[in-house]
């Protein structure tokens, strides 16, 4: 394996465990490599207490972060 394969893989490794956390926590149940698709993730709908698609969750999430770091600014406290 080439440098430029193992810095993919390892590139990999880090979004998927990112993806995985933010999505967990949120409340969808995620599986990494799943058994049909080695080197993905699964995510299915799980806890979430309001039906909504996966593309409204994150638009949420990515609002509650904006709303955050405008409070935070307002307040003089930096990221």
């Amino acid at each position: 394996m080439g440098a430029a394969d193992r810095a993919q893989e390892a590139a990999r490794r880090h979004l998927h465990a990112a993806l995985f956390g933010i999505l967990s926590e949120v409340g969808y149940l995620v599986e990494a490599d799943p058994a049909d698709t080695p080197g993905a993730l699964s995510v299915r709908v799980g806890r979430v207490s309001t039906p909504a698609t996966l593309t409204e969750d994150i638009r949420r999430m990515l609002a509650d972060l904006r709303g955050a770091a405008d409070s935070s600014e307002e307040s003089g406290l930096s990221p």
